[in-house]
């Protein structure tokens, strides 16, 4: 084998082996982010207030293998005993048509909360706005904004004193954790917060009585005045209608899927 070849065959494996290792980086990061040890934080100013931010990993709290439940989710407000829960749904639209537009842990939370006699507020911020995704997500300008308003949210709400829980998805507690320390909160590990926590058995588990026909009216808010609100937007193109009118769609066709295959079936996992 000629020199250049030995050299440029030195070369291919030296590059193939730094791509594995920054993938596996990658992918060991990603895995951590996603464990529930990793999503509770505590944040705290003085001593009169306490702030607990749990992050959230939507539909994946249902595969098994990431032993992080909607159990774990009850544990952590059970165990917290917030004065206020505050959660990632759009406060507006239940205060409108009574429908709650977040994901199923955050329905899961609401419900349990009215059920147990703890006050609960929706934070999250979006609309059907121009521009406003890319590429099937959030574009990163709007991702921006998005959480500033879930944060102008927080503030609002925020109690003097007291404990606070607020639930969000994982991107978002890392996020509005950042938020918190640039405004002098200091953040405290939780090291032992899910020593206590023991694995619920799918068997034992029951969703709270009244979550079916809350995911009902988040059906049909999806299918009628969600679609009526896009189709009324003058300032989206017909492609971005199209765009949200297909997501509507998604959105009501997985939550319909939801409601009949796991909640109805009390079903912990998929």
């Amino acid at each position: 084998m000629s020199i250049i070849k030995q050299y440029w065959k030195r070369i291919l494996l030296l590059t193939t082996l730094t791509i594995l290792i920054v993938l596996g980086r990658y992918f060991i990061y990603a895995w951590q982010r996603v464990q529930k040890e990793n999503n509770i934080v505590l944040l705290k100013i003085n001593d009169e207030q306490e702030i607990y931010i749990l992050g959230t990993i939507h539909s994946a709290h249902y595969q098994k293998n990431y032993n992080y439940s909607l159990a774990d989710i009850k544990y952590a407000i059970d165990t917290i005993k917030p004065d206020l829960l505050l959660i990632e749904t759009r406060q507006e639209i239940f205060d409108s048509f009574k429908a709650l537009d977040g994901p199923s842990e955050m329905i899961f939370s609401w419900c349990y909360a009215n059920e147990n006699n703890i006050p609960v507020k929706g934070i999250d911020w979006w609309c059907s706005a121009p521009n406003m995704r890319a590429n099937n997500s959030f574009n990163t300008a709007y991702d921006r904004l998005r959480d500033d308003e879930i944060y102008k949210n927080i503030q609002a709400l925020l109690p003097d004193r007291g404990k606070v829980l607020i639930i969000c998805g994982m991107t978002h507690r890392v996020a509005q954790t950042k938020r918190f320390i640039c405004e002098g909160y200091n953040k405290i590990k939780l090291i032992d917060f899910w020593e206590s926590c023991s694995v619920v058995s799918a068997e034992l588990f029951h969703y709270p009585k009244t979550m079916k026909e809350t995911y009902r009216s988040k059906i049909n808010y999806l299918k009628t005045d969600f679609i009526d609100e896009i189709e009324r937007n003058q300032d989206l193109s017909q492609n971005e209608i199209d765009y949200w009118l297909e997501l509507s769609k998604s959105m009501a066709e997985s939550s319909e899927h939801f409601l009949n295959e796991i909640l109805s079936k009390e079903k912990l996992y998929k």
